[in-house]
């Protein structure tokens, strides 16, 4: 459903003018955080390439976490990672940007975000706290989340990393509470 969502949105946007024009004021900024960008900016996507990147891991992973988790915790997994994870970014890493690294604040301040992959990090992260072996998924989406950092020159991108130890940590504390 997410996945048909969000090409759907991405299509109509293409057609629509008062789409796009939402899709403009729908990137997250944290240092003008709106209603759309925090509701809105996850279900929109840059270009095709980002949009069909997030999706297929989408596809991947929700449907892996779908059917191991149930249909309540996917969406709760889901969720928390499309919704929180920049709010929660920001919260993280703009008092320390702010104190230590000026120059590096002001560039996150002004950053715009778009995208699901905030959710596809935060369902890999819970299917790897299922998992006996958790470092062969939980490395590679690590290092990849760092290097879209890097590759992005993007602060705002460590959501990424952000998302996935906020999908594993609320399984695996689901996991010990039902022991």
């Amino acid at each position: 459903l997410m996945v048909a969502v969000f090409l759907g949105l991405h299509l109509a946007r293409l057609r629509l003018p008062a789409l796009q024009a939402l899709f403009e004021a729908s990137a997250y900024v944290p240092q003008a955080v709106t209603w759309q960008g925090v509701l809105l900016g996850p279900a929109f996507h840059n270009h095709w390439f980002h949009l069909l990147g997030d999706q297929l891991s989408l596809y991947v992973f929700g449907a892996l976490c779908e059917i191991i988790l149930g249909p309540a915790l996917f969406w709760l997994v889901a969720g928390a990672g499309l919704w929180l994870s920049n709010p929660l970014t920001q919260l993280a890493y703009w008092p320390w940007l702010k104190a230590y690294w000026p120059a590096a604040y002001a560039h996150f301040a002004a950053e715009g975000d778009y995208g699901s992959s905030n959710a596809v990090f935060a369902l890999v992260g819970a299917y790897c706290a299922l998992l006996r072996r958790k470092g062969w998924l939980l490395l590679p989406f690590s290092v990849y989340g760092a290097f879209i950092c890097y590759a992005r020159q993007s602060l705002i991108a460590l959501h990424h990393p952000l998302s996935l130890a906020l999908g594993y940590g609320l399984i695996a504390l689901l996991l010990r509470h039902r022991k």
